[in-house]
């Protein structure tokens, strides 16, 4: 279980440690990362508690079975496991003076999707096995770490002191709303169960990903400029 435990861990902090690198102008302080990783595991804890008052919700009394899925996927696991991300984000680490640049958007949220990610594979570890930590560590935790990326890079986008109060609450609103639908469909693909499809979607999330997280750190500047 140790062991299990250990594997199931490795992967979120490889992804975590590769995307600091990238901060390049001026990184975050450590405290400051740990906080936001803690405040992933208050996430998790909070989405668990959510989703569980939902599902006491019974959807075949309400809508079609051909709905269930769609409904279920979407809303009952991805938009309540985002927005208790967002929240701690924006409440806990947006306002605090360290953010100060575009990057630290990334940063900041990718350290508390990470800190979610890791209880969650823990939790299905203690499940179902280490071999499950493993197939989960490259795929759900991965997941998670660019559900972030989206997250931040809109996040630092709307703290730039020029954006206009109309522009700022849009690129808020699609902080959660891009977020949820790419974690939605990521769930829909998986509950699908084809195989081929899903593994072409994590393949082209993690390219597009790759690709917003280079030129978000090339382009970072002072969120004041």
């Amino acid at each position: 279980m140790i062991i299990g435990g250990i594997i199931a861990v490795v992967p979120a902090l490889v992804l975590l440690a590769l995307i600091i690198r990238q901060d390049n102008l001026e990184p975050e302080p450590c405290h400051l990362l740990l906080r936001a990783l803690g405040l992933g595991f208050v996430a998790a804890f909070l989405a668990l508690l959510g989703e569980f008052h939902v599902n006491m919700i019974t959807l075949t009394d309400v809508f079609s079975s051909s709905w269930i899925l769609l409904i279920d996927n979407y809303l009952n696991v991805a938009f309540i496991e985002e927005i208790f991300k967002w929240l701690v984000i924006f409440m806990m680490l947006y306002h605090l003076p360290d953010f100060d640049y575009r990057f630290d958007g990334i940063v900041y949220a990718v350290c508390v999707t990470i800190g979610f990610a890791i209880v969650e594979n823990l939790f299905y570890v203690s499940l179902y096995g280490w071999t499950t930590g493993i197939l989960r560590g490259f795929t759900s935790v991965m997941g998670h770490g660019i559900f972030g990326i989206v997250m931040g890079y809109l996040l630092g986008l709307a703290k730039s002191r020029h954006v206009k109060k109309q522009k700022y609450r849009l690129l808020l609103g699609l902080s959660i709303l891009i977020p949820t639908l790419i974690h939605g469909t990521y769930d829909y693909l998986l509950a699908l169960k084809n195989v081929k499809i899903f593994l072409v979607y994590i393949v082209v999330l993690d390219i597009l990903a790759l690709i917003l997280v280079n030129f978000a750190s090339v382009k970072d500047k002072s969120i004041y400029k």
